[in-house]
């Protein structure tokens, strides 16, 4: 917690007032959030302020999934295992979605979009979320806005990964060059990890293009901000 208390301290210096906050229920299968008040109190809070709460998969782990061998790549070295929607069987997809929003009402927090681990996720998915009242998700390349006529936004995000030193580096490199490609897009989306703090390199970096976009005139927004305009 202390590392997105202090990503916040520093968007707010900046002036990124507007922002989605992505949530996962159950991390990695081990308590979920009504285990930790304090880290709820703040997100509450944080909603309060006009801040998007996301729900961001209810694992985000693919325990007792089975890998074929077409997607070793996507669910063992692109994610480390963190694909959870990509292969979920509809119902268990449906119930967890459903496990999630209960838990959104139970802690007062308005739900609009939902956000897939790594952003992989299978087609039934686009089907199950308007019929839950999701009203928006996102891929690594758009925004997808749910309904009867579906939408899809161009968007490359740009998304570091601190994991390991040689994806550091990659990540660096991918999205310096990708930061200079999607200048005068819009909307230009930015995701923050907790570990993006903990690598001084990296954090330095995202600061920086941050304040590169600001100086060019973007105006932060979250999802729901986004997609209800």
């Amino acid at each position: 917690m202390r590392e997105v208390v202090a990503i916040g301290e520093r968007l707010d210096q900046l002036g990124v007032e507007k922002r989605s906050l992505l949530v996962i229920p159950c991390f990695h299968h081990r308590e979920t959030l009504l285990d930790c008040p304090e880290l709820c109190r703040w997100l509450s809070l944080e909603q309060a302020r006009g801040r998007e709460i996301v729900l961001h998969g209810y694992y985000h782990d693919e325990q007792d999934v089975e890998t074929r061998a077409t997607e070793v790549f996507w669910r063992r070295v692109y994610t480390a295992g963190e694909a959870e929607f990509l292969r979920l069987p509809r119902k268990v997809m449906v119930e967890r979605l459903w496990k999630g929003k209960e838990l959104f009402a139970l802690l007062g927090w308005d739900l609009w979009g939902f956000v897939a681990p790594a952003w992989l996720f299978s087609v039934d998915l686009l089907e199950v979320l308007p019929l839950l009242g999701f009203r928006y998700t996102t891929r690594l390349t758009g925004i997808i806005v749910l309904g009867e006529k579906r939408r899809h936004i161009p968007s490359q995000s740009l998304c570091w990964s601190s994991r390991s030193l040689w994806r550091r580096v990659v990540s660096w490199g991918w999205n310096r060059w990708l930061a200079r490609c999607v200048r005068g897009a819009d909307p230009v989306r930015i995701a923050i990890h907790p570990g993006d703090f903990r690598e001084k390199t990296l954090w330095k970096e995202i600061d920086r293009v941050l304040g590169n976009l600001l100086a060019l005139g973007y105006q932060s927004s979250s999802y729901r901000d986004y997609v209800a305009s």
